[in-house]
């Protein structure tokens, strides 16, 4: 298996699937799968392995390893003046990576060390700072490495620069200016809602940063694709519910009128299957217990649709 080249999809395969099993394996077997794949040599496999459901004796050598080795060839694509596509499929293994390892927020702080999370948000400044839009947008394969990259960023949204945060945005509007693929306006969503989190300090940035959520949030909320809209409403409903800056709630809905209904009806939507799934357990407990019976039977004489309901709920 490791002769296989890193874009195999053979390659690719067998990572999902032990992946998968690593949970179910015993502390014992995970050490031998980490003897058996060094994070340093086999990188490419730790990028698809879930950290966390590694047991607590080698998680912080693996992530600490993960995040060294991420970073150097975050440092490496970033130096190098002219870029492969085979330059590209590692900077998206490496961008996987530090994804995985920074998808919980309480292992970021309790893994990562201060140097290696400087390090880490040094050089994704830098990246950022080197993207030209219309050359990250004209392959495919680019597009997916600016969709890992926002994600990534996503993760550490509280810790970027206010000019950081200013450059991703100013990214992320131009892109929505041309056509990309649906992975990249996906992550475009997760970015967004991860900025609801956080409180834009007072900065030169700071009213340029608060102008540019709404020119981003407004297109990709208005996107014909249903997963990329479904996803963005949800973002900005979400971002809406924590963000401390208000007014760019205001400000997007002022802008289209269609977000405001677009978010009242994905909300009355979810309310309604979480009514819906609460009250056909609740149904099913009162008829097993209630001394009342007719009180059920009152219930299915007025609606047929009750009976076949409470039916359904039992055979799942």
């Amino acid at each position: 298996m490791r002769e296989l080249p890193v874009t195999s999809v053979s390659h690719y395969n067998v990572s999902q699937l032990i992946s998968r099993l690593v949970p179910f394996l015993s502390s014992q077997h995970q050490i031998e799968l980490l003897h058996r794949f060094p994070v340093k040599t086999s990188f490419w496999f730790w990028s698809s392995v879930r950290v966390w459901s590694l047991s607590p004796q080698i998680q912080k050598g693996v992530v600490t390893e993960l995040a060294v080795q991420g970073i150097d060839r975050l440092r490496q694509f970033s130096h190098k003046m002219e870029k492969t596509g085979q330059d590209f499929n590692n900077l998206n293994d490496a961008l996987k990576c530090l994804i995985n390892i920074t998808n919980s927020r309480t292992a970021v702080d309790k893994f990562l060390s201060t140097p290696s999370l400087s390090s880490m948000l040094d050089v994704l400044c830098q990246l950022w700072a080197s993207i030209l839009v219309s050359d990250w947008l004209s392959a495919h394969l680019t597009q997916v490495s600016l969709g890992y990259l926002l994600q990534l960023s996503a993760n550490l949204v509280d810790k970027q620069t206010n000019g950081n945060l200013l450059k991703i945005l100013s990214v992320i509007n131009a892109i929505l200016k041309q056509r990309s693929v649906s992975f990249l306006r996906l992550s475009i969503a997760i970015f967004l809602q991860e900025c609801g989190k956080v409180k834009i300090g007072p900065s030169f940035e700071q009213s340029q940063i608060l102008n540019k959520l709404p020119d981003c949030f407004v297109p990709v909320i208005s996107d014909r694709e249903a997963l990329v809209h479904q996803t963005a409403v949800h973002a900005f409903t979400q971002f809406a519910e924590e963000t401390p800056h208000e007014s760019v709630v205001t400000e997007c809905i002022q802008r289209n009128q269609d977000v405001q209904q677009t978010v009242v009806n994905y909300l009355n939507k979810v309310n309604s299957i979480c009514i819906v799934t609460n009250i056909r357990p609740r149904l099913h407990q009162f008829a097993e217990e209630t001394p009342h019976e007719l009180v059920v039977t009152k219930c299915i004489q007025r609606n047929q649709d009750v009976q076949q309901t409470v039916v359904n709920y039992l055979l799942k």
